[in-house]
This record gives C-alpha cells, structure tokens and sequence, in this order.
C-alpha cells in the first residue's frame, strides 16, 4: 500500500478582520449597442475593508438591474475585473481570491481576499471594481451575447489595519494532524470576515479517487454546513488529484455568526466523513482485493485500456456483477469527524 510521509504541523493562520466604511465613484462607461444600465442604477455598499501583513479582505455588495435579456441564463458574478492600489497608484493585488454569491433582487454579496505580503510595508487604499464586460450564456443554446462595461467603481481609502493577527499552533492538533480511522486533516489557514469564512486544510486520502469530504464550521451551538469546496491547485496543476494527500478550501458563508464576537475556542472546522462513488479505475491494491472474489464467482473481467496514472479500467458497463462486487468490497464512504479549533 502505497504511504505518503506526512509533513510537520503547519500553523493555522487566524485573520481577525475589523470593519470599516468606504466611498463608492463611479468612472465612466463603455458606449454600446446593448442596453446597458447607466453607473447609477448600479450601487456598491461596503461591509468590511481590512487588512494585515500579507492580506487584505473586503466585503460589499452589488445592487442593481443588469438588464440580461430574455432566454440567457442568470449572471452568476458581474465582476470582471478588480484591482486593488496604493495612494500612488500601484497596484498590490497579488494572488486573489473571489466569492461572489447571489441572493436574488440582483443583489450580490462579494468576498475578495487579496494575497500579498507587500501589505507589511504599504497599505491599500483604492480597490477598483469593474461591473460588466462579461460574456452572457443562451439558456437553449446558440450565440451567446455581450454584456458591456457598466462602470468601474473606486472604494477609496478607510482600509483598517488589524493587530490582531497572528500565527498559533492548534493545541487539539498532533505533530502530524487529526488522525481518525486511518485518515489525517492537517490545517493550513483559515481566514476570517463577517461574511465568510474561508478554511484551507489537507486530508489524506484512501486512494486518489474522487472523494467528496462533507465539512462543517460548529460556531457555539450552531452547526453550518460549509457551502462550498474546491481544490484550489486543480487548475493550475491537474496532477494534484494523483495525490492522496489532497488539499482543499471550504467557504462558509450562510448563517455565519460574527466571528468576533464568538468566545475564544468556540468556532471549530470539522469534516464529518468522505464519501465517493464505485470508482470506474483501480489502483493495483484495490483490484487485489476482489480479485479472489471475482474468481470465485467466475465473472468476467473486460479491462478497458490503463488510464494516464497506471490504475486498471473496469468496464462495469458490460460486466453488471462486477459493479456490484466493488460496492460490496471497496469502501465508499470512511467515517470521521476530523476536527480542529478555529478560534
């Protein structure tokens, strides 16, 4: 059975995100053809504008008609563009992360998270949000259309630096992480606003196939799911899934209590179990398995060609016995919970 050495504990990264007002400009838009809003049917309201060392967070919202015609299907983001600046103009918006979740009456909440350790020596003080300028989806099919360029707005200034940041060690956490039934979480980061609550963390996995960890944020009392995962390395690097020690980022955004009020050690990240469905390629391990079991029941087996990471293909299609010899045999769902203190 392949192993992989587990790395040393990494810190979790707290980010302790304090408010603040910000004015909303508008600067302008692109003639066209579509019927486009004019800046002032758009409004941006601001939450929160933060930022410590190697971060910033703001959270805002977006409001107004975005006028998608009939038999497109709904804008999912306005946004196409933001850029975040310092007074003279330069631009520190790093490597940035962005939530942007609908809630009807064409109303979007928005988190950004903007990654850059220049922030230890210059602060923030402009975000430009450009709404617009996105590519609009058919519903049925066919030409898609264009949504020009509403406005860019400007958030200036009132960016708040914390002092509360820190880098701590989880006390609940092993040199080698959360171990429970033969898997392992290991938390990297976790950063903290008002409306969401982003957890980066790895788990090692039983196989590199397509495990679905179900996650959970427990805030005092209140349990709340996490709304969304994703393995943020994916894009960039698709051979990360040949790895069993994977990492995600969960989002949690729906319900969240305001983190700064929560006592000390009452918000904890959980993963609750794993789950995936009958895998339609074996690692070399997992075919042993059944092998005597498919000998025994005389089934024929119809390998398709080895997929790219060497596993052996099944063809379940035309072999319905064996589908249900790799439920019966190969676990499908492995039981936690995993879990570490947040705050």
């Amino acid at each position: 059975m392949r192993r992989l050495k587990l790395r040393r504990q990494r810190w979790i990264l707290i980010a302790l995100v304090i408010c603040a007002l910000a004015v909303v400009i508008p600067m302008g838009i692109k003639a066209s053809t579509f019927s486009v809003p004019t800046p002032s049917d758009i409004s941006i309201k601001v939450q929160c504008a933060a930022y410590d060392q190697d971060h910033a967070v703001v959270n805002y919202t977006i409001q107004g008609p975005l006028n998608v015609p009939s038999g497109y299907l709904p804008i999912w983001c306005p946004i196409s563009k933001t850029q975040l600046v310092d007074a003279s103009g330069n631009d520190l918006s790093g490597k940035v992360f962005t939530s942007c979740r609908p809630n009807g009456n064409d109303t979007y909440a928005v988190t950004q998270i903007f990654y850059n350790p220049a922030f230890s020596a210059t602060p923030p003080a402009v975000l430009k949000i450009s709404v617009g300028d996105i590519d609009l989806i058919p519903g049925g099919g066919g030409q898609g259309t264009h949504l020009p360029l509403i406005s860019t707005y400007s958030i200036n200034g009132h960016f708040t630096q914390t002092v509360n940041m820190t880098y701590r060690p989880e006390a609940s956490l092993s040199q080698n992480g959360i171990s429970q039934n033969g898997l392992t979480l290991t938390g990297k980061r976790v950063d903290l606003s008002p409306a969401l609550i982003k957890i980066d963390a790895c788990l090692t996995l039983p196989d590199t196939g397509d495990w679905h960890p179900y996650a959970y944020l427990r805030m005092g009392n209140q349990t709340i799911n996490a709304d969304e995962w994703f393995i943020p390395d994916y894009k960039s690097d698709p051979s990360v899934l040949n790895n069993i020690n994977r990492c995600f980022s969960f989002l949690v955004y729906s319900n969240i209590q305001d983190f700064r009020s929560a006592p000390s050690g009452s918000i904890v990240f959980g993963i609750s179990e794993i789950a995936t469905g009958v895998p339609e390629c074996l690692e070399g391990k997992d075919y042993n398995k059944i092998q005597d079991v498919i000998a025994k029941q005389n089934l024929a087996v119809h390998l398709d060609p080895l997929d790219p990471t060497g596993r052996l293909c099944l063809n379940t299609v035309s072999n319905p016995d064996l589908l249900n010899v790799i439920q019966q045999y190969l676990p499908t769902h492995v039981k936690g919970p995993w879990e570490f203190t947040v705050q």
